[in-house]
């Protein structure tokens, strides 16, 4: 269940915030995820506060066709979220990792709507399935690919 954010109220929403209880500090404190970012374990292991169900996957364990039939099942799902743990490089922007959701696909032109949670820097875009793909490819700092994370609610 999503917290009330007080400026928001009634409504629940996460934010910056109210994201990181005693719980989810005990994962990463917030000093170093703004130096180091968070891992998909990291990033996965933090949902799971939230959510019911949690599941990440590696990009180096998968395949662009696999992240498509993911992807749409996900977008498909009321009930589930997709998110994906990138490197911004691979995708012609400024930066490094970053963590993004995606919410829409378009089969014409095969591409997904990622929603940047940076949206001063970056507004949403539509990227071909086969760059987003390669986006989780490049090594986080542990050594594992990025990849991406269906959330359940």
């Amino acid at each position: 269940k999503s917290p009330v954010a007080p400026l928001l109220y009634p409504y629940q929403i996460f934010t910056e915030e109210n994201i990181f209880t005693e719980d989810a500090l005990k994962i990463k404190p917030v000093s170093t995820i703004e130096r180091e970012g968070l891992t998909l374990p990291e990033l996965s292991q933090l949902l799971a506060l939230y959510a019911s169900e949690v599941q990440h996957t590696f990009a180096a364990d998968s395949s662009v066709e696999e992240f498509r039939q993911v992807a749409l099942a996900t977008l498909q799902d009321p009930n589930k979220r997709l998110i994906i743990n990138y490197l911004r490089t691979a995708v012609e922007q400024v930066g490094g990792g970053h963590i993004s959701p995606i919410a829409a696909y378009d089969e014409a032109s095969d591409r997904f709507l990622m929603l940047d949670v940076a949206r001063y820097k970056y507004p949403p875009s539509w990227i071909t399935a086969s760059d987003m793909f390669n986006s989780m490819l490049p090594h986080d700092s542990d050594g594992e690919s990025r990849g991406y994370v269906v959330v359940s609610k």
